[in-house]
């Protein structure tokens, strides 16, 4: 004959416990992986804007870097036009030059008699 073997007793209330406790578990389990998520993502946010700002930094030295050699550049041409001017105006100054542009408008030195002597010293006359 065949007997069916005893099984325990299942009571409906220990399941529900049991579900409930998966269920909370569960529910950990998925707050703890959207947690790690969330500071992962984070993460990478506060990355990227150390990344931009560094690159918006480099960037502006950049750009200062140009600046300063477009100044040395403009510096170094002025320095330049200003030693071809000094010489120029010393060119001019010449007393030779002064002497060849005097005869080239008619002048001349001046004779014996058009020469007055002063003296230092009051006269009496």
């Amino acid at each position: 004959m065949l007997v069916a073997k005893k099984r325990p007793v299942e009571h409906p209330q220990r399941y529900r416990q049991n579900d409930r406790l998966r269920q909370q578990a569960r529910r950990q389990a998925n707050l703890a992986a959207a947690l790690y998520k969330l500071k992962l993502v984070a993460a990478i946010f506060v990355c990227s804007l150390l990344a931009i700002g560094v690159i918006a930094h480099y960037n502006q030295v950049i750009d200062v870097a140009q600046e300063l050699e477009q100044a040395r550049n403009e510096l170094a041409a002025l320095q330049e036009e200003g030693k071809h001017l000094k010489l120029e105006i010393a060119s001019l100054r010449s007393p030779e030059r002064l002497e060849q542009k005097a005869y080239e408008l008619g002048m001349q030195y001046p004779g014996r008699e058009q020469m007055i002597v002063l003296t230092a010293g009051a006269d009496k006359n």
